[in-house]
């Protein structure tokens, strides 16, 4: 496992560290069941929403996780505005997850916004 002192965060804000490196876990890990994902899922919408969607996608690509994700990868890549070549279904998924990430955007926006 990666430990916060080798570096592994210095392109997220600290204030996300800790989703960061539950996330930096899931490198080198077989997920095995829907509950894994899912769960690493919602990490990744939180960080995405968090305005780290390019960190969030770097930690992604090329991890065993990556094909277990696919339509987070391709929202994620809709997000920071690359390209995408995949499969339809896998785009309308991940513009369901581009949505979501949206909405928690807003929450989080909104909430702050109240506590003012």
């Amino acid at each position: 496992m990666i430990h916060p002192t080798d570096g592994c965060c210095d392109a997220i804000p600290s204030k996300h560290t800790h989703h960061a490196l539950k996330i930096y876990q899931l490198k080198g890990e077989k997920l095995s069941t829907t509950h894994v994902i899912a769960d690493y899922s919602e990490l990744f919408v939180e960080l995405a929403a968090s305005g780290c969607a390019q960190e969030a996608l770097g930690i992604l690509v090329d991890s065993p996780a990556e094909p277990h994700l696919e339509p987070l990868v391709v929202a994620l890549r809709m997000m920071i505005g690359v390209e995408v070549k995949s499969a339809v279904a896998i785009q309308e998924v991940a513009k369901y997850v581009v949505k979501r990430i949206d909405a928690r955007k807003n929450t989080v926006k909104n909430a702050l916004a109240t506590s003012q």
